[in-house]
């Protein structure tokens, strides 16, 4: 009887740890199972009106001035013609966020228009933006408009003027001058002689080359010559506008043609009307150099780029450096110090050489060099007066030149370097990621298998039931032998 009481209290006790072990396996599914709970609706509260705030004005320190330097825009026109605009356009505070152009007719109805430009910088060239998008040479003959406008934003300061508003015609005659601002062109009975010479291509970057226009009796060949790209040989005329048009033919014998005209600061352009070659294709502009000067050279005068306005930073001295007929005038003016006046000429290497005359009367010059950062350097080198002695360094900002001034010179010729070839790519081969058995996470308890439940069950009650019948068979002989007596 204990043995069978035993047993019994053996299988209770593994059917009690199985049964403990599926609940909490259904517990765990029931709670990954369990649908999330649904957030209330949140109750609609509607927005109190803000009043609206009294606009503060902005002081007028604030405001950003937008300038424009080197304008170049048209005047009188030939009908057909092209002609390209120029000038930086820049703000003394912030930046310039829109930039575009446009050309009204005499009704003030728009017929050419630029992109809108976002430069969100201190400057910006018309040259290389606005004056790709303006065709003047689908103009009619008439009265227009031509329009620069600018936008700046200086901290929230926000201001937008028109920073060229010139009245330009068009015409069907000859008589056209090129452009206001530009070189003037050359006298009509002289004209073809004062386009010949010798020049330098130093535009658009990475085009160098040479051309050369000659008189030789009353004809004026020229050679245009750009390496690996075109050769081509000709003779020029006078055109409607007093240009010199060349015309000549390329290495395949194809008719090139070309329009040769005076530009900015010496500068002159080459513009290509005709040409069947691809590497140099119609409407092609070249800025050339008429000085046959060395590379590195400046392209022009270089008290050019200097001419403007100086300041020094505490307002006590200011410089003014002019160009007119007869020269560049300059005054320097120190306060409580001096007034010296003067002109001024190119110094080399990119400076410009200001000489006047002291207070007692003596010679004395100065260096004008810019350096670096938006600031200017004047430096005596030739004084006889103590309170400006030689070494004596001034420095300056020039607000019409925020960024310096732009001197362009002659470019290196550009040699093309053999490609060199490139080294295939090594395979390497990809190594197999090594298969990662997942850890068991901390926190998480595994219940016990189904199989193993249920073979523990089965041996209870095999085990159980061995138990019972070894219980029946000792029981019966007990119950024979009773009842025989």
């Amino acid at each position: 009887m204990k043995r069978f009481t035993a047993i019994l209290l053996v299988l209770l006790l593994a059917l009690s740890l199985a049964a403990c072990g599926q609940k909490a396996t259904e517990q765990n599914a029931t709670v990954q199972n369990a649908p999330a709970p649904t957030a209330a609706p949140e109750a609609t509260v509607e927005p109190t009106a803000t009043p609206e705030p009294t606009p503060t004005p902005i002081p007028a320190d604030l405001l950003p001035v937008i300038k424009i330097l080197d304008e170049r825009s048209p005047e009188q026109l030939v009908q057909g013609r092209k002609f390209g605009v120029r000038g930086i356009v820049y703000t003394e505070k912030g930046v310039l966020t829109e930039v575009f152009a446009k050309v009204n007719d005499a009704d003030g109805n728009t017929v050419l228009s630029s992109n809108i430009y976002k430069p969100n910088e201190a400057r910006i060239d018309l040259h290389s933006s606005v004056n790709n998008d303006l065709s003047f040479g689908k103009l009619e003959a008439g009265t227009y408009t031509y329009i620069v406008t600018a936008t700046a934003n200086n901290d929230g300061a926000i201001v937008k003027t028109d920073v060229v508003k010139r009245v330009f015609t068009v015409s069907t005659d000859g008589a056209a001058q090129v452009a206001a601002g530009g070189n003037p062109a050359p006298a009509e009975g002289d004209a073809l002689a004062d386009y010949v010479g010798s020049y330098v291509i130093f535009a658009p970057e990475g085009m160098t080359g040479t051309l050369e226009l000659r008189k030789d009796g009353g004809s004026y060949p020229f050679t245009l010559n750009i390496p690996d790209r075109a050769h081509v040989e000709g003779s020029a005329s006078l055109g409607a506008a007093y240009q010199a048009v060349l015309s000549g033919k390329d290495v395949n014998d194809s008719a090139v043609k070309a329009e040769l005209v005076s530009g900015d600061y010496n500068t002159w352009k080459l513009l290509v009307t005709e040409s069947e070659w691809t590497l140099l294709p119609a409407g092609t502009e070249l800025v050339l150099a008429r000085s046959g000067g060395e590379p590195g050279s400046v392209i022009g005068n270089v008290v050019d780029y200097f001419v403007g306005n100086y300041n020094s930073a505490d307002g006590a001295a200011k410089l003014e450096l002019g160009k007119n007929d007869t020269g560049y005038p300059f005054t320097l003016s120190v306060v409580n110090l001096t007034r010296i006046e003067g002109m001024a000429s190119d110094a080399g290497g990119n400076k410009t050489l200001l000489e006047g005359k002291d207070a007692n009367g003596n010679p004395i010059k100065a260096e004008l060099a810019y350096a670096g950062d938006g600031e200017y350097t004047l430096t005596f080198t030739d004084s006889q007066w103590n309170l400006l002695p030689n070494g004596t360094e001034m420095r300056f900002v020039n607000p019409d030149a925020p960024n310096g001034p732009n001197i362009p010179v002659v470019p290196e010729p550009v040699e093309e370097q053999p490609a060199e070839d490139e080294e295939p790519e090594q395979t390497v081969p990809q190594t197999p990621a090594p298969t990662v058995k997942p850890t068991p996470q901390k926190g998480e308890k595994s219940g016990p298998s189904v199989g193993l439940i249920a073979l523990i069950i089965v041996l209870l009650l095999a085990a159980a039931a061995a138990g019972y019948l070894f219980y029946r068979k000792k029981a019966a002989p007990e119950e024979t032998y009773q009842g025989r007596h």
